[in-house]
């Protein structure tokens, strides 16, 4: 890999890590979704993609302007 794509990269992972804590400031219950989605997938549980589905609503909703019930 030459040095252009691993600065790159390195960047663009930064730039998702920051975008995903913001959200994570701005939408609290999805802090608490994500600690219930690893514990389910960890013990091989089902569930994670209603947890999915209820993350995706919150942010959905978030980003239409009105509060999410979730």
């Amino acid at each position: 890999m030459t040095l252009s794509a691993t600065i790159r990269r390195t960047v663009t992972k930064w730039l998702l890590w920051r975008a995903h804590k913001a959200i994570r400031r701005e939408f609290p219950d999805l802090v608490e979704i994500d600690r219930q989605r690893e514990a389910r997938r960890k013990a091989h549980k089902k569930g994670v993609a209603d947890l999915d589905r209820r993350a995706r609503s919150i942010i959905h909703a978030g980003l239409a302007g009105r509060k999410a019930g979730g």
